[in-house]
């Protein structure tokens, strides 16, 4: 019986907290919401029909405009060419850098460690004008380069590798090497196949992170071929106020991507995160 009763306790509290966490469900989702709604709305439909989530009248009109009178494909493809290069990027050299940092021993590790997590702590912007002048010196202006280089071995994404790998058990590197395995052997083989879930935390991170960006690529990118779809966003906002609904149309295929990619790797993230949280 007072195990039944506990169960019943433990389900009203379920309920309870439940409902109570309904009003702020409400009022994270509604913006998204008519932000989708509000694409197939026509300019007036806009402003007469307020926050309706529900279009009397849908139609895709302002789908049309924007991918007709915009580049807004190019600016798409810009994004998707960074956004996938870095993760790329970052799922090779992350990882090894990590592994060095957890299970190797050379001179200086602690130093490189320390001077690896000291650039997480500078802001960005502290360092915006020298690598500003750096890309002139290298002519990266306006090129891929400038978006990509940057950021294929972010501190943050070998930091993460590292606590991680340190939970792994050296018996299975001390196995490998009594076989016979090289290091990269013992990487590839080994060590790499176990990083699954933190491996998904890197990759949703870094995509999100990098398809998001609006400062860097705003800087290094004045001409409009290089320009990623934030930057695109920004400057169809800027000349076309008046047409809400067309920007609403930008920003939701803006958001596409990033709701695909958190649909796809949300099953792997509670699990990194707490995996990641527990180990070194």
């Amino acid at each position: 019986m007072m195990v039944k009763a506990n169960r019943l306790s433990e389900n009203a509290r379920s309920y309870i907290l439940t409902i109570c966490l309904l009003p702020f469900l409400v009022i994270m989702i509604y913006p998204f919401l008519y932000m989708v709604a509000s694409t197939f709305k026509d300019q007036v439909s806009v402003i007469t029909e307020g926050f309706n989530l529900i279009p009397k009248n849908p139609t895709l009109r302002a789908y049309r405009i924007v991918l007709s009178t915009q580049p807004f494909l190019k600016y798409f493809l810009n994004s998707l060419i960074v956004s996938l290069t870095v993760v790329a990027g970052n799922m090779v050299f992350s990882p090894m850098a990590g592994y060095a940092f957890a299970k190797k021993a050379f001179p200086g590790k602690k130093f490189f460690f320390v001077l690896l997590l000291s650039t997480m702590m500078i802001p960005v912007y502290i360092t915006l004008i020298p690598i500003y002048r750096t890309f002139i010196a290298l002519n990266w202006m306006n090129t891929y380069q400038a978006l990509i280089v940057p950021f294929l071995a972010a501190p943050v994404s070998i930091f993460l590798m590292r606590q991680y790998i340190m939970g792994l058990p050296d018996e299975f590197i001390q196995a490998a090497k009594i076989d016979g395995a090289s290091e990269l052997g013992i990487f590839v083989r080994i060590i790499y196949p176990l990083l699954g879930p933190c491996m998904a935390v890197l990759v949703i991170n870094t995509f999100l992170n990098i398809w998001n960006s609006f400062l860097w690529p705003l800087l290094f990118t004045t001409e409009s071929n290089k320009w990623t779809l934030m930057v695109g966003l920004y400057n169809y906002g800027t000349y076309k106020q008046q047409v809400f609904n067309e920007r609403m149309v930008c920003a939701t295929l803006a958001a596409l991507p990033t709701t695909i990619v958190f649909m796809f790797f949300q099953k792997y993230i509670i699990s990194g995160l707490t995996s990641g949280a527990i180990k070194g």
